[in-house]
């Protein structure tokens, strides 16, 4: 009986050293490579898109794939984020290919309005320096009067005091007004804060109407525009 037991031992152990040295002989002849754990994409995402946890699924991929690359290897990782380029289907997610919504400069607007950006002259155009986003503020044109006058019989605006002007005089009217400002930027298209007093006001976006959209479009490179600070 302890002869049988002895050899039942002896053959487990055999099979086990046996196991062990095939899948030795296996790994050193398919060159066994170790994985990591990824997010793959499951659908095609445009950029700007808000990313949930549907959109992907995990899976391994060889390290020596993902080796130069700084890859996202969690859903929880993609909370409140945003995709800052198309990824497609089957795509291992990258880093570099999200960021949080203050980082890729997504402004929402409500319906029915369009966003549109006015380029500042210079500083005191924009009250030097002292906007930022979700301040209130008016919006003039400076131009020639007769195309001043063309626009006010498009758009209930206050005209400018016409005595002694002609068509080719340049005079300043209020066009939009209590537009809250969505946001600010540089000439690099870097978003501007609190913490950025320092740097160029390039662009201002508002959200208006389509039709208020046409008409600023249409004054653009006709004249300027100036930016002044309603009280809080």
């Amino acid at each position: 009986m302890i002869k049988r037991i002895n050899m039942i031992s002896l053959s487990v152990v055999l099979t086990i050293i046996v196991f062990i040295a095939t899948t030795a002989v296996q790994r050193f002849f398919v060159s066994y490579e170790p994985t990591v754990k990824v997010l793959v994409a499951v659908q095609d995402i445009q950029a700007n898109r808000s990313l949930d946890r549907f959109m992907f699924k995990t899976a391994e991929a060889p390290v020596s794939l993902v080796m130069n690359l700084k890859v996202i290897k969690k859903l929880e990782d993609i909370r409140d984020r945003y995709s800052v380029e198309t990824i497609h289907k089957g795509e291992i997610l990258r880093d570099e290919a999200i960021a949080f919504k203050n980082e890729v400069k997504i402004i929402e607007v409500e319906q029915g309005k369009e966003k549109i950006s006015i380029k500042v002259r210079a500083p005191e155009n924009a009250v030097s320096y002292q906007i930022k986003a979700g301040d209130k503020v008016n919006l003039y044109f400076t131009g020639r009067y007769g195309l001043i006058k063309y626009l006010s019989a498009k758009k209930e605006i206050y005209l400018p005091n016409s005595q002694n002007l002609k068509n080719d005089d340049y005079s300043s009217v209020k066009i939009l007004d209590n537009l809250p400002v969505l946001g600010i930027f540089d000439d690099n298209g870097n978003a501007l804060g609190d913490s950025r007093r320092d740097a160029k006001i390039d662009t201002v976006v508002f959200a208006v109407s389509h039709e208020d959209s046409i008409m600023i479009n249409s004054l653009k490179g006709q004249g300027t525009f100036d930016i002044t600070g309603l009280p809080y």
